[in-house]
């Protein structure tokens, strides 16, 4: 992942300018932008033009229109991340998006061994369990990422002079509880050496961080369009790299998008990564993703990760001198702030933060069952600046936490 050090942060006039383009307004201040962002108007007029053009010619007339536009979706999201269009595929979640991919290397021969970390995503985690739980995987080791690069627990694991084996290292790029990303480097080689695969669950940080799949060397990577993007709800991204569709083959489940008739008796899969698409899906949406990709790219990821560095530190520090708190991480080095609280707080700190209308995530058990389990907080209020936040949202964030009785927030 590619450091955005050099770049020069938005100014409050340019915040002010994002924000006047954003059409929900979310209360009187909104800091949940890795739960579900909003969107830029070039995001609704994508899919109102779709349904316009469905409500006053149908969808096939409309189909056949925008045939172009559509094919050039993939295209786009790929330069977004650095990869080529033959890559990605284009599903309903993140998570159904991993699943494919993961249950895709079991049916392969991979996995009989899993190392994944104690960050790892519910959903990922429900899937991991019920293959080991149908004899799918012999071994699932977890690391423990906090403190150490991921390769150094890698290593301790799994020693060198140990044999190459088909395994599968699934890891998030910014964990969901955690907010400094992993640092990946070299890990992607260490996997590689032992014929493995490299799964890399990216939603908190496409949009947010910059972020390049040939920089990382994985072999799968999801994330949602509607988290940092900016983009529509109900869509999603799973890149493969060459390496991994020609070791993949096909999904566990066949769909006429992905795979085409031969004949009454045969039938042949897809290459390429729709191989994992289905061949009914929302148009609107495709050209919704599309605009919030061309939104990104056109602002600039990195000017966009400079600027929600700074405001993660300069809400972080106005935090500590007014409520004498400080989040889980040492120091701001994403947009995540997360912060842990009292055990007996949980209901009244959600009904304080609706009749405030600030809008901010708490964080439960079920997000990350692994990493809680291992940590003290029964639940955690995640604060997540995007780069159009503005100076007053913040002022009245602060305000708001200032307001919160004693012992609701705690020093993690």
């Amino acid at each position: 992942m590619a450091k955005p050090d050099s770049a020069e942060p938005f100014s409050a006039k340019e915040r002010l300018a994002f924000r006047g383009d954003t059409p929900a307004q979310a209360g009187a201040a909104y800091l949940a932008h890795g739960s579900v962002s909003l969107p830029p108007r070039a995001v609704f007029d994508a899919q109102v033009r779709w349904i316009q053009l469905e409500q006053g010619r149908g969808a096939q007339a409309a189909l056949r229109e925008l045939e172009g536009e559509l094919t050039e979706v993939r295209a786009h999201v790929a330069a977004l991340i650095g990869a080529e269009s033959h890559q990605i595929a284009l599903l309903d979640s993140a998570s159904r998006a991993w699943a494919y991919a993961f249950w895709a290397a079991l049916d392969a021969g991979f996995g009989r061994t899993v190392v994944t970390s104690a960050h790892e995503w519910s959903s990922n985690a429900l899937n991991l369990l019920h293959a080991r739980s149908r004899w799918r995987i012999d071994h699932l080791l977890r690391i423990a990422n906090e403190g150490r690069p991921p390769i150094d627990a890698l290593e301790d694991l799994l020693p060198n002079d140990a044999e190459p084996e088909l395994l599968i290292v699934s890891l998030p790029l910014l964990p969901t509880a955690y907010g400094i990303p992993l640092d990946l480097a070299g890990v992607a080689a260490w996997v590689r050496a032992r014929n493995g695969l490299l799964l890399v669950d990216a939603s908190h940080a496409v949009g947010h961080l910059p972020v390049d799949v040939g920089t990382l060397g994985c072999d799968a990577l999801v994330f949602p369009a509607r988290k940092w993007l900016r983009g529509p709800k109900g869509l999603a991204v799973l890149y493969l790299s060459d390496r991994a569709l020609s070791l993949l083959g096909a999904p566990s489940l066949l769909d006429i998008g992905g795979a085409h008739w031969q004949g009454p008796e045969s039938y042949v899969v897809g290459e390429d990564a729709r191989r994992f698409e289905t061949w009914d899906h929302s148009p609107g949406l495709h050209l919704a993703l599309k605009a919030a990709c061309d939104y990104a790219t056109q602002t600039g990821v990195a000017r966009i990760a400079a600027t929600n560095i700074t405001l993660a530190n300069r809400i972080s520090e106005a935090i500590a001198g007014r409520c004498g708190v400080l989040p889980l991480e040492s120091y701001a080095a994403s947009a995540m702030l997360n912060y842990a609280v009292g055990d007996e707080t949980h209901d009244a700190l959600a009904q304080h933060l609706a009749t405030a209308t600030l809008g901010a995530s708490i964080v439960e058990p079920s997000y990350t069952p692994w990493w809680f389990g291992g940590h003290g907080c029964k639940a955690q209020l995640r604060l997540t600046p995007h780069y159009m936040t503005t100076d007053q949202e913040i002022e009245h964030l602060i305000e708001t936490l200032a307001s919160l009785p004693a012992g609701t927030l705690v020093s993690a």
